[in-house]
């Protein structure tokens, strides 16, 4: 089931009349792949500049920083930058220092390569799941995978032209009597955006049982 809606704000949702994904797609020029998505994905598009504004903020508007953390990101996430694989953060640099977009949008792949990114993302999801799951009776949490399956966890950013996409997996769980947690489900989650050409960016998520 798609749920089409788009977050203002920190708590704000407002339901948009359904539309149809496709259409929207390429109407704001989104790459081409987005033309078919799985029917079971959560769709909520994302203010743009507000996102970028609310990242931007978290570096406080300082960019020795966000190049900082993204020399610290790069070896611990998996970025793709027109489909060769960085692992060192000055080739990184240079990669998109190089590419034929402009600086103001060079200046934002920079902030969206860092976990920075994941941040609003986190809180929609905290906001969906965590404070009315009452499913089970200890409290919900989003987190990190497991350290058996760490790897599977990192950041992957695919850079192409002006178009990024980010996915990374999450999980659900809780903490047993004893203190051990106990996973409930997998979130898998992606960000779309056009640098050039959208007011919004799609960030999707579907969740996997544990038992998948």
């Amino acid at each position: 089931m798609i749920i089409l809606t788009t977050f203002i704000g920190m708590e704000d949702w407002i339901l948009l009349e359904p539309i149809n994904i496709s259409e929207f797609v390429q109407v704001n020029l989104f790459s081409p792949n987005l033309n078919v998505l799985p029917q079971n994905d959560n769709i909520i598009l994302l203010d743009y500049h507000y996102f970028l504004n609310d990242l931007y903020s978290s570096f406080q508007y300082n960019m020795d920083k966000v190049m900082r953390l993204f020399y610290l990101d790069v070896p611990r996430e998996h970025l793709v930058i027109n489909q060769i694989h960085y692992l060192n953060p000055q080739k990184a640099e240079a990669a998109i220092n190089n590419l034929p977009i402009s600086n103001n949008n060079k200046t934002l792949i920079f902030m969206l390569s860092t976990q920075c990114v994941m941040a609003l993302p986190f809180q929609i999801l905290s906001q969906t799941y965590c404070p009315t799951n009452t499913t089970y009776q200890n409290q919900i949490f989003i987190g990190e995978l497991s350290n058996q399956i760490k790897k599977q966890d990192s950041l992957h950013i695919n850079i192409n032209a002006n178009h990024l996409t980010i996915e990374k997996t999450l999980r659900l769980f809780y903490l047993t009597d004893s203190g051990n947690d106990q996973t409930i489900q997998y979130i898998k989650i992606k960000l779309y955006f056009n640098l050039n050409h959208s007011d919004y960016l799609i960030f999707t998520w579907t969740t996997i049982n544990e038992t998948n």
